[in-house]
This record gives structure tokens, sequence and C-alpha cells, in this order.
């Protein structure tokens, strides 16, 4: 029997992907240079009459592409439809320079969200009229990608505006370093509004511009949430970075703030999340700081020349480096809040610090290589029911000029005295054991009937007397007596003699007492 093969399927060809074929696809493809009515294309003759007009008519689904050049324009460009990509040939390739007043780019509608809108590989330069270099109002999933700010903004530069959600922000810049602000902005980013948006490396710096100091780098205000920072940095400015209170769930991994003025970061938030950050000294000042009202805050790996909580603050700190730079004058650490440790927390280089020490629920707070120029200072008064394991420090090397306190009402004292060298240990301010490093001696008791250097040993009698040579016996020393090892006729015994600075006498009552006597030398 003849088996049949069944005839397969006729596969249909794959037609050719031609440009008539992508223009049905995602829209067609305009040359900006081809629109311009004047100008060279040059900084000094910038094209013009190109924006808006003719074939570069803002159009949904277009794809207009601007080379190499300059585009000189007095009107917002204004981008307001889905799916419009505009793109040039790179940074400081292809200039888009702003002449007009308000912002010079827009993406915004007041009746939809649009969808899909791409800006990318373009210089914007502004002037001293000019508001925001971006200004995004309902806009979802745009991309805006290698994209330079310049010269002149009164800001905020980006600034997000009613509901800004899923877009891509890779590779932009506000930029003093690159090139000098004639005008500083109000802010170099300003988010409202804006959700689970992902910056990639944005480099936000100042250094120039009068009222540079004044101005912040990164804000994030009204209801900004579940917004991600990779990298980057913002610096040289008045703030680095501002987190409003209704701000929360954003998060920020290896970003880099310093230089900035006022602070490097102020924190209002709640359940924001900062991981592996620099937060550097330079500047007048470089404090982290958390505000009263930032709840729930995580500080996880990083390193902080400052970390401050201000009171109202509930923060978990873990694995965090601070005074890493070790910079004199600046405490390191400030704690008034209620923060708690789950791994090690270690503050370097003999560093100040002030202010509530909280109870840590796991792991170590730590201090390394205090000198006697930085001193560590612990000064604590808060109590923190809610720990269990109290507050360890190890690993210190403490100058003799070093001071230190933890206090806790129900975990005791862990201090040592101003300007002496003693280790004391004690609940509620008052020692009741040290440690005197001048002379070694072990003080127990609170003042008034502490007992300081416990010495003992032993003495054998010879005919019911025997001498004890010590040089640290006094007056005053109280001297302990008993019967270590009974021999001849045992009699009781006290010190009969003592001559301060040199020894002792014991003598028994009994001539014919031969015992080895224990003794024990207490001073009061």
């Amino acid at each position: 029997m003849k088996i049949r093969r069944a005839t397969p399927a006729t596969r249909p060809h794959r037609t050719a992907f031609t440009d008539a074929t992508k223009e049905k696809v995602v829209g067609k493809r305009v040359l900006v240079s081809d629109c311009a009515t004047g100008g060279t294309g040059t900084e000094a003759d910038p094209w013009t009459g190109w924006n808006n007009a003719g074939k570069c008519t803002w159009a949904a689904r277009t794809h207009y592409h601007a080379p190499a050049g300059w585009y000189a324009y007095s009107s917002a460009l204004a981008l307001g439809f889905h799916h419009l990509h505009f793109t040039g040939d790179g940074e400081g390739v292809t200039v888009l320079k702003f002449t007009g007043a308000g912002p010079a780019v827009t993406v915004a509608s007041n009746t939809e969200e649009l969808i899909g809108v791409r800006l990318e590989n373009f210089d914007v330069v502004g002037n001293a009229a000019a508001t925001n270099g971006l200004f995004i109002k309902r806009n979802m999933h745009g991309i805006w990608r290698n994209v330079r700010f310049r010269l002149a903004f009164q800001g905020p530069v980006i600034e997000t505006n009613t509901l800004v959600v899923l877009g891509v922000f890779d590779n932009v810049k506000v930029s003093g370093n690159e090139e000098f602000f004639t005008t500083a902005p109000s802010a170099h980013v300003k988010l409202v509004d804006c959700y689970a948006t992902t910056w990639i490396n944005p480099i936000l710096e100042g250094n120039g511009g009068t009222g540079m100091d004044a101005t912040t780098g990164l804000w994030l205000s009204t209801n900004s949430a579940n917004n991600v920072f990779v990298g980057g940095t913002s610096e040289g400015v008045g703030r680095g970075l501002l987190i409003d209170a209704t701000a929360y769930n954003n998060i920020f991994t290896g970003m880099d703030l310093e230089a900035n003025q006022i602070e490097n970061a102020l924190v209002s938030g709640k359940f924001n999340a900062f991981y592996d950050l620099v937060s550097a000294t330079a500047g007048n000042s470089g404090v982290f700081r958390f505000g009263a009202g930032a709840e729930g805050n995580r500080v996880i790996g990083g390193r902080y020349a400052w970390l401050t909580m201000n009171a109202g603050s509930i923060t978990q700190i873990a694995a965090a480096i601070i005074n890493y730079q070790g910079t004199a004058g600046q405490p390191g650490y400030t704690d008034n809040g209620d923060t708690t440790f789950d791994d090690d927390v270690i503050v370097e280089n003999g560093v100040n610090v002030y202010g509530s020490i909280p109870n840590s629920r796991r792991g170590d707070f730590r201090v390394l290589r205090s000198d006697a120029t930085n001193r560590a200072q612990f000064v604590a008064s808060n109590a923190h029911a809610s720990g269990t394991s109290g507050f360890a420090l190890r690993n210190a090397a403490f100058a003799e000029t070093a001071k230190w306190t933890y206090s806790n009402a129900t975990q005791g004292t862990f201090f040592g005295t101003s300007g002496a060298t003693n280790l004391d240990l004690g609940a509620n301010g008052t020692p009741y054991m040290s440690i005197v490093g001048s002379s070694g001696k072990l003080v127990f008791g609170p003042s008034g009937t502490q007992t300081t250097r416990i010495k003992h040993g032993t003495c054998t009698l010879v005919a019911g007397v025997c001498t004890v040579s010590d040089a640290s016996v006094t007056a005053s020393s109280r001297i302990l007596l008993t019967s270590q090892l009974d021999g001849g006729t045992p009699g009781w015994l006290r010190v009969s003699a003592r001559s301060a600075g040199v020894s002792f006498s014991v003598t028994s009552s009994s001539a014919a007492d031969t015992s080895t006597v224990a003794y024990s030398i207490v001073e009061p």
C-alpha cells in the first residue's frame, strides 16, 4: 500500500520591510532641515521657519529627524501627539536654540494622556526669558534620551505636572560643568504627580551662574511616587535632593551628592529607599537630612559625610558608613529621631556624634579610628522601648581624650568621663564600675561608697607573725584577713601594724600559729 504524504502548506513569502511599509506602520519620517525657510544651520546662522510649519507640522505617529546643525525658534516646541518621535544626531551636534519666552519644549495635553512621545539626541539652549527646558503634562510611556539643557532657564529646567507615568529619562543633563549657566534655574528637575518613571544616570550640576547656591538639583514634590533613579549626580547647587512630605516610595541607587551649599538632601517623604549613595562634604554642608514626618525611609549601604535624623523621623539604616571623609568640625551623625540599625553601621575617623543613639534591634553601631583631634562623643538621652538588643560598640581605638556615652533608661549607661581616660559602666548617669586609665585602678560603687584598687595575696605566719611588703598600702587601706591553710595552733588574726607606702604586719592571737593567711586590700 502506498503511503501518501500530505502536501505541505504553502508558506507566504515575507514582505520586504520597505520605507513605504514602515510609513504605514510607524508613520512617515520627515527631515526637519528640509522645512527650514531661513538660515544655513550654523551657530551664527541657525535654520529658522521649521517649527510646526509645512511638512514639519507636528502630527501623531510621525518620526521627525533633525540632522546636525543649529535650529532656532521662538515659540514652544509642542510635541502634543501620540507616538511622535523627534530625534537629532547627538548632544552638541543637533542644537535647538530657543529664543522666546516660556517653555522651550512641551509635551502636554489638557484632555487626555499622550502616549509614546520621544525626544532624543539634542542640545536645548535657553535664554533668560525661558522658563522650562522641558515641560511634561499628562504623558505616558515617554522616552527622553541623551538630551542636554544649556545656558539659561528660569526653572525648573525639567518639570512634570499632572499624571506623568512610566516614562524613561536616560542620560538627561542639566550641567553647569559642561557650560556655565548665565541664569540660575529655581530647580534642575521638579517632579509633580510623576509616577513610576525611570531615570538612568541623570547629570544635574550647578557650578555656575549667579544664584546657583539657592537652586535645588532634584526635587520630588506633590504625589511623586515609585520613581527609580539609577546612578547620576546632583551637585554644586543649593540642595542636591529635596523630597517633599507627599512624595513616597521612590528608590535611589548609586547617586552622587556633593558640593551642595545648603545640604546634600532633605527627605520629608515616606518609604523612600537609598541604596549605596555617596553623600560627600565638599561645600558648606554635606548633611543628608531626614526631616520630621519622614517615616519608613531606608538607608542601605553607601557613604555619608554627615547623616542627620530630625525629631519625628523614623528611619532604618543598614551597612552604611558615616563620616567616611573625617571632616573636622562636622558631627558626622546626629540622631534625634527613631532609627533602627539592621546591620553594622560604621562611624569612621573619630567623628563627634550628637543626639539620641537609639536601640539597635539587630546589628551594631560601631566607631572606628578615633583620635585625639576628632574625638568620638556619644551623647544619648532618649529611651526607645522597642529595642531588644541594646547598643554595641566594637573595634573602637579611642585616644586618651576620647569620651563617649550611651544612655537608656531600661538598659543602663556606658560612658567615659569628659577630659579623663576612665571607662565607666553604670546606670542613669551614675558610674558603678570604672577603670581609671591613669592608674589602672578598678573602681566599684557610686560616688561616696566606691571602692578602688583591689589587691590580694598570702603570707605565712612564723611564731604567729608575718609582714607583707606592699608600696600601695595606705593609712586608710581596708585589709581583710582569713586563714587560707591552717598550721600550728591557729588563732584570730589582725593587722597589728602598717607603714604607708611600705608594708603591713599580720599578728595571730596564738604565738604557735603557722597558718598561711590570705589578705585583700581595698581602697575606700
